[in-house]
C-alpha cells in the first residue's frame, strides 16, 4: 500500500491538502494517459487545461 502523499492548492486565500494520488488518478482519467508521477507545477498545468481550480472540486476530491 502506498503512502498517502499530499499537495497543497490555494485557491482565493484558503489552502486545501489534496492527496495526491487521486488528483493524479483524476487527471490521468481526463489526460486519457497515465499519470504517475508529476511536479506540482504540472499538475498546476493540468488543473488550468482542465478547469479544475474549483472550490467544489478541491473540497470534495479527497472523498473519492
Amino acid at each position: 500500500m502506498k503512502a498517502r502523499e499530499t499537495i497543497e492548492i490555494n485557491l482565493l486565500g484558503k489552502d486545501y491538502e489534496i492527496d495526491k494520488n487521486k488528483l493524479l488518478y483524476v487527471l490521468s482519467a481526463l489526460e486519457n494517459k497515465e499519470i504517475t508521477n508529476c511536479t506540482k507545477n504540472q499538475i498546476s498545468e493540468l488543473m488550468t487545461k482542465y478547469d479544475l481550480f474549483d472550490e467544489n472540486f478541491l473540497k470534495h476530491i479527497n472523498k473519492l
